[in-house]
């Protein structure tokens, strides 16, 4: 049997979720959080001690994955975040080298073929996309839902997604899906490759699978008590590593059993991601910023002073009623039956002692029950704002259902407490393409029913996303609320100030696609827009694709269009306004002063909330480039 993993350190590393991390060559390991930084570490030799080295800035959103890239050379670091952006670091500057900007959702998933030179990139925008030299070398389209795994294996990228299915993928010389694989009942999270034939996925679902190029099941193994987050190998084709929702590291063999064979219990609420150091040590992220080491050499164990500061830290943890389910208190065992030993490794058991529910785990090394807790709160689903809602397989915070038209289905309306809620509102407007005359109302919905917990909402008030003050709030019925004038219960403003030019890149190409070809029919045939060319304009939300004149002249006839319909018109100019050669074209030339003009007049338009909305979104994005910020 092998050596079991002891503690090795404990790192206070970020102020919020460790949502991501990867090795670094020579034992140091990246970090990445929802505070929107990234850290690199690195191991101080045969000591404990690991040495913050860099922290990486610049993305405007979460940070969601990261993976190395190595070569003789350069490591070079890239991360992925939820402003739908890759950046890309050396070790040597905080500020990225490269932003590959061609996903229009969280980038969820990283993966680096170190014999390739590539990364492989899943999304929130059903997409897979394989970089070569930091330029998007093949899309891989097919999913119905998020890709939130990627690995390459062979000649193959391999991609698990919130519809449930892998898919085995050729990109090479031509892209090309030869095999979909089904068996998990879940979204699946996780992907590590373990041989040339043979790969594992982790789910949702609670379970691990191995799978062949066939799309053939080898095992499955269960054990987990909820969603499983991370995969990693530790020795390839013998050995692994999960962590999850259960708050739980679990140690696997692939050959012995389908049941874990040491499992590692934190005081944590949610554990996100692991991977393996080139020393065999594990490390974890854990939902509050700490990170977790473990190791099998001995002379890197903790202290015994260390070791007894988590076992009590473990004990005194609680356990949420909610997350075990239906429970009888006067059907549980008393303390007497932990008498028995268990049956395996990370077995739970809960008992009655007293008046009180104690949660306790069997640990084989120890052939003990170790108190891991005790059971609070009340039968029911928990008042808890860090358990997510699952909503198309993406998480959110909040799923709210929309009722817009009497007798039609409820709408579903997403939301994190990190988006804008403007930009979200609107978002969903042209998803659903809804009248702009709801934007306020769905912005004022979402600022009463959210828990704006970072200080510039607070609960039940109309609040002024902006300044953090009372707003003043159009009812449906025609009817108006007094403003309340009452001190705003606000601790601090998320907004300003603005340390950074704020961009604005989140958009809905159908609904702006929508709204053009609705717009543009009542328009005289000088300013009218055919299909074709609204095709063409669409277009400009690849970025990766050469801007073409017939683009340019399209946006100036656009520039044209009446206050009453340009609304959309905007939309694209502002989406267009990040991409350099539209920038310079619109800011250097002779349409400068017209562009200006424009989006003064739809920016000071007092009737139409919506052409101020994006008129004053193109100014900020004309700060994107040199040429637009010296005109803005």
């Amino acid at each position: 049997m092998t050596e079991a993993y002891v503690l090795r350190a404990v790192m206070q590393c970020h102020d919020a979720d460790i949502r991501c991390v990867c090795a670094l060559p020579g034992g140091g390991f990246v970090t990445g959080s929802r505070d929107k930084t990234c850290k690199a570490y690195q191991t101080n030799g045969k000591s404990n001690d690991f040495t913050e080295v860099q922290n990486l800035l610049g993305a405007q959103n979460y940070i969601s994955s990261v993976c190395c890239l190595h070569s003789a050379t350069e490591t070079l670091i890239y991360v992925g975040s939820n402003d739908s952006n890759i950046y890309c670091y050396s070790l040597e500057h905080s500020e990225p080298l490269h932003r590959l900007m061609d996903h229009s959702g969280t980038v969820c998933a990283l993966t680096a073929s170190n014999d390739k030179s590539l990364i492989a990139s899943g999304s929130w925008d059903l997409s897979c996309r394989v970089w070569s030299d930091n330029k998007c070398k093949a899309v891989l389209v097919g999913h119905e839902g998020s890709v939130w795994a990627t690995g390459f294996i062979g000649e193959y990228v391999i991609t698990g997604s919130a519809d449930k299915t892998l898919k085995l993928w050729k990109f090479e010389t031509k892209i090309e899906c030869v095999e979909t694989m089904r068996g998990h009942n879940d979204c699946i999270r996780g992907i590590a490759v373990i041989s040339d034939t043979n790969f594992l996925s982790c789910s949702n679902d609670a379970s691990i699978r191995e799978w062949n190029l066939k799309g053939e099941t080898i095992r499955e193994f269960v054990g987990h008590e909820n969603y499983i987050y991370s995969v990693a190998n530790i020795i390839s084709g013998h050995e692994f590593a999960t962590c999850g929702e259960d708050r739980t590291v679990r140690i696997w063999n692939n050959t012995e059993s389908i049941y874990s064979v040491q499992t590692i219990r934190l005081p944590e609420t949610t554990l996100w991601s692991l991977t393996r150091l080139s020393n065999s040590d594990l490390v974890i992220g854990s939902s509050t910023g700490k990170l977790y080491i473990y190791t099998r050499d001995e002379s890197l164990a903790a202290k015994p002073e260390k070791l007894k500061e988590l076992e009590e830290e473990l004990a005194k943890a609680t356990v949420p009623l909610a997350e075990i389910g239906d429970m009888k208190v006067n059907d549980l065992p008393t303390p007497e039956a932990l008498l028995a030993p268990g049956k395996r490794d990370g077995q739970t058991k809960m008992v009655k002692d007293g008046n009180k529910v104690t949660v306790h785990n069997w640990d084989a090394k120890k052939f003990e029950w170790v108190k891991i807790g005790e059971v609070v709160g009340t039968p029911g689903p928990a008042n808890d704002a860090s358990k997510r809602q699952l909503h198309d397989g993406v998480e959110y915070d909040y799923v709210f259902s929309i009722d817009v038209e009497e007798g039609k289905p409820q709408l579903k309306l997403p939301y994190n407490l990190t988006q804008d809620p403007w930009t979200v509102a609107q978002d969903f407007i042209h998803k659903h393409n809804l009248s702009q005359t709801y934007l306020d109302e769905i912005v004022n919905f979402i600022t009463k029913n959210s828990d704006r917990n970072s200080g510039q909402f607070s609960g039940g008030q109309n609040l002024d996303p902006f300044t953090g003050g009372s707003s003043y709030s159009t009812q449906p019925n025609g009817l108006s609320q007094p403003m309340d004038t009452s001190e705003p219960t606000v601790v601090a403003n998320a907004y300003y100030p603005q340390k950074t030019h704020l961009l604005f890149e989140s958009h809905s190409i159908e609904g702006i696609a929508k709204k053009l070809k609705e717009f543009s029919q009542d328009l005289p045939p000088e300013l009218k827009l055919e299909n074709k060319d609204i095709e063409l304009l669409l277009k400009l939300s690849d970025f990766t694709l050469e801007v073409q004149p017939q683009q340019l002249r399209l946006i100036r006839i656009m520039l044209a269009w009446p206050k009453n319909k340009i609304f959309p018109a905007l939309d694209l100019i502002r989406l267009s306004l990040l991409l350099p050669q539209i920038n310079e074209d619109l800011c250097a030339s002779k349409d400068s002063l017209r562009l200006i003009d424009t989006l003064l007049v739809c920016g000071t338009d007092a009737n139409s909330t919506p052409n101020q909305l994006v008129a004053y979104r193109a100014l900020a994005n004309m700060f994107a480039h040199t040429v637009g910020e010296h005109l803005a």
